[in-house]
């Protein structure tokens, strides 16, 4: 198995903590009482459930974003690692 596929392995096999807690409707309840202590859903009209489940929703979406920041990340690392280990002069060797 060549090291760009053990790095990419690496990183699926690595879990990154959720970035609510694992009772996700005691989040967006306190969520959506702090909106509402705060009066914050009247700025934008919007009902403070709502924005309380958007905002939860756009923590989920950056942990998917970051997750996937970081698997492009090795990705790049693992091939640089890769290409320096398999040098044309290398390659030309294996042919031989």
């Amino acid at each position: 198995m060549n090291l760009f596929r053990k790095a990419r392995i690496a990183i699926e096999e690595k879990e990154i903590k959720a970035p609510v807690p694992a009772d996700s409707n005691t989040f967006e309840k306190e969520l959506t009482l702090l909106i509402n202590k705060y009066s914050i859903e009247g700025l934008s009209n919007t009902p403070d459930f709502i924005l309380a489940f958007y905002l939860k929703d756009c923590l989920v979406a950056f942990q998917n974003a970051q997750q996937r920041r970081t698997q492009w990340y090795a990705d790049r690392v693992a091939e640089k690692v890769y290409a320096s280990d398999h040098r044309p002069s290398q390659l030309q060797e294996l042919k031989d």
